[in-house]
């Protein structure tokens, strides 16, 4: 099991997407399933607009940008989905 974005995947999971290609509904220019896989296996980086548009979409504060896209893309997140949606 591919845990890159592990934060990330578990908040379009809460919001019952199925797939990571579903993420390119999310985005105002729609990039492919390609190309969201590619970014998912840190072979080609998210794009700052394509970020805020995410976590604008799924309601997440600013403040957990890092949280949600951090630099080491398979690290395992210090914070929950559960911790960031107490506060909203």
């Amino acid at each position: 099991m591919n845990t890159n974005y592990r934060l990330l995947r578990n908040i379009y999971k809460s919001f019952d997407m199925n797939s990571q290609s579903d993420l390119d509904e999310v985005l105002e220019y729609k990039i492919g399933k390609s190309t969201i896989d590619k970014k998912f296996a840190g072979k080609s980086e998210w794009t700052r607009e394509q970020m805020y548009q995410i976590l604008n979409f799924f309601n997440v504060p600013k403040k957990y940008l890092a949280d949600v896209f951090p630099e080491n893309i398979s690290e395992t997140p210090q914070i929950t989905v559960k911790d960031i949606y107490a506060e909203v």
